[in-house]
């Protein structure tokens, strides 16, 4: 969740950018040129940015609920992906990795997660 909407604005700039040089890399570029991209793990604050580059207004009432992350989340990730086989997971990587690149996310920080989690547990 953003603090300010300069932050929100910095963020959607970094993941247009990703996305931008994900397509030039690959040569892959898309017909549709997007101009706002959001995340589902970020929705609230994304959906609240959009409407504010917009011009919108909307009652808050209808908005997806901003909830502050919680501690736990980590806990929480490496507690479900520690019962996975880690040829599994590592599967995953080759499968998505285009994902991971195109939309900022990495592989690595989420592989540390479920090491540190299997190391614990």
């Amino acid at each position: 969740n953003w603090k300010t909407v300069a932050e929100a604005e910095k963020e959607q700039f970094r993941r247009l950018a990703l996305f931008n040089a994900y397509c030039d890399r690959e040569k892959n570029a898309s017909l549709i040129k997007y101009d706002f991209i959001a995340h589902t793990d970020t929705v609230a604050s994304d959906v609240r940015l959009f409407l504010t580059k917009i011009n919108a207004t909307v009652d808050n009432d209808v908005l997806p609920e901003q909830r502050p992350r919680n501690a736990d989340d980590d806990r929480v990730f490496s507690d479900i992906y520690r019962q996975v086989p880690m040829d599994d997971i590592l599967a995953l990587r080759t499968i998505f990795q285009q994902d991971f690149d195109m939309f900022g996310y990495s592989f690595e920080q989420d592989l540390h997660k479920i090491l540190e989690g299997r190391a614990k547990g």
